[in-house]
């Protein structure tokens, strides 16, 4: 260590590296199995598709992505210290992460963004996937009622399969522990198509249930579009420390300096 440089955290490049490695591998290894299966891999061929090696790789991924953008506004947060503003918050009290991005925002641009958006709703749902991969307990997976159950499908309870007749013989209606914020991600996630849609009658772990490339992808390009638009605000500041951190995170997420015109391209190409 030596005087001066920061040892407290990686910096957000390295970070960001790290993730793009990790959607490339998953998004190859997908796109192979999806060829595979000729392409009815989630809706309808959902259990037979991604391996189980393969799906470990996305928990790392969005924790890898998530420490990604809390060392980018860290960082930002070391500008504004060498700027002319002043951060708002105590660093030991900082706002939770949904929130300072919109607080630095407003802070060094005088806008507010636009949390009604689809962005911004992506992004939320993006780290409430994050924080109950962090936070959360397990999951007792049955079903209060077979109804809701998918039709067809084997249920897998302690390694075995039960069929509907099982449930009912061993008394298993009724006992069900679910995570309710689980639910809602999943809710979510399948109003997007990124997770089968018959996610009430789920018979795996919410995390197990959701580690497929797609939501993968998603949760990378809804923390992208949620920072992108900070940093072109950024880029044009008067301030020059506030300046160069956004025009050098820029090249160091897009390896070049973008404009609004390019950002807009990006957003329809997605």
């Amino acid at each position: 260590m030596y005087p001066g440089i920061n040892t407290y955290y990686v910096h957000y490049a390295e970070l960001y590296n790290s993730s793009k490695i990790l959607l490339y591998v998953l998004s190859q290894r997908w796109k192979e199995q999806v060829e595979k299966d000729d392409g009815k891999i989630i809706l309808d061929n959902f259990d037979s598709g991604f391996k189980s090696l393969d799906k470990k790789l996305i928990p790392p991924f969005i924790l890898t992505m998530y420490s990604f953008l809390e060392c980018l506004l860290s960082e930002l947060e070391d500008s504004i210290d060498k700027s002319k503003f002043e951060l708002p918050y105590l660093r030991e009290k900082r706002p939770e992460i949904t929130e300072r991005i919109g607080i630095l925002h407003e802070l060094l641009t005088t806008k507010k963004i636009d949390k009604s958006s689809a962005i911004y709703a992506d992004y939320k749902y993006a780290i409430k996937i994050r924080n109950l991969i962090t936070h959360a307990s397990g999951e007792q997976i049955t079903w209060s009622r077979m109804d809701i159950a998918p039709i067809g499908v084997k249920v897998s309870a302690n390694e075995y399969h039960y069929n509907k007749e099982d449930f009912i013989k061993f008394g298993f209606e009724g006992n069900i522990f679910r995570n309710k914020e689980a639910d809602k991600i999943i809710r979510y996630l399948a109003g997007k198509k990124l997770v089968p849609e018959f996610w009430q009658g789920r018979y795996q772990g919410w995390l197990n249930y959701i580690s497929l490339p797609p939501v993968a992808n998603w949760l990378f390009r809804s923390i992208i579009n949620m920072v992108t638009p900070t940093l072109l605000e950024l880029a044009k500041s008067d301030d020059n420390s506030i300046e160069q951190f956004a025009k050098g995170a820029q090249r160091a997420i897009f390896d070049k300096e973008i404009s609004q015109n390019d950002y807009n391209e990006m957003l329809k190409n997605k």
